[in-house]
């Protein structure tokens, strides 16, 4: 099959052809260029029209203004209750006053139905006081380890309940710390302990050679004493001593 170029130069004047027809070979390549165009113009006619792109619709005001921020709900402080007017690491009186103070939350309709207990016993409102965050009572207790609870409900209807152990008592004790020569000694540190449970102590100073305790229970005491020369004398007693002497010396 004969190659035809669009190039004049390599194209031959006359493709030989028998009859008195004879094209020229330019007159051929030139039908043959038209031919070419046309039918292409006819493969884009039969191109499927492009269908038009649809346009979303125009946003709303609403849409194209920011959403409202949301506020998250602040979760409520831990409640917590603290007791007051007593020590659990200390000797207390026999009678006195409790206070438990509510953090975190408010009682419940201003502490109506809070209530405090001495030993499983409830305490009459006569000797009870409420207000929105502290509940408080009068106590009278017999000597030796006793129990203070409260109960109630706070304002979003969370329980409140808390207690403290401690040690009751009356009776006193003096401590009398002398030295060698038995002159009283002024610079010295005198702790009382339970013997059986030492984490309820009390420490005082020595004042002129003495030291004073009270709300103690007939229970066995460790006394201690540490002078400022680094001298140092313990014993245990009967609380019921009432006086211990001690005299450092070398």
């Amino acid at each position: 099959m004969p190659i035809f170029r669009l190039g004049y130069s390599h194209i031959p004047d006359r493709i030989a052809s028998p009859g008195r027809h004879a094209m020229t070979t330019k007159a051929l390549s030139l039908q043959i260029f038209w031919l070419s165009l046309l039918l292409g113009d006819l493969a884009i006619a039969r191109e499927p029209p492009e269908t038009p792109t649809e346009l979303p619709p125009p946003a709303t005001e609403a849409e194209l203004l920011p959403a409202p921020l949301v506020e998250p709900v602040p979760e409520p402080p831990p409640l917590s209750v603290t007791v007051a007017g007593v020590s659990e690491t200390r000797f207390n009186p026999t009678y006195g006053s409790v206070f438990f103070v509510v953090s975190g939350g408010d009682l419940a309709d201003a502490g109506r139905d809070a209530r405090i207990t001495a030993d499983g016993r409830t305490l009459p409102s006569t000797r009870t006081s409420v207000s929105p965050r502290i509940v408080a009572g009068r106590y009278r207790l017999a000597p030796g380890p006793r129990q203070l609870s409260m109960t109630g409900w706070d304002a979003q209807g969370r329980p409140l309940e808390t207690e403290a152990r401690i040690w009751t008592g009356e009776l006193p004790l003096l401590v009398v710390v002398t030295d060698y020569a038995g002159s009283p000694v002024t610079q010295a540190r005198v702790t009382v302990s339970l013997d059986q449970q030492p984490s309820v102590a009390e420490e005082h100073q020595v004042r002129e050679g003495m030291a004073r305790f009270g709300n103690l229970p007939d229970e066995r005491l460790l006394v201690e004493v540490d002078a400022a020369d680094g001298t140092r004398d313990s014993r245990v007693v009967p609380a019921t001593q009432g006086v211990v002497e001690f005299r450092l010396g070398p």
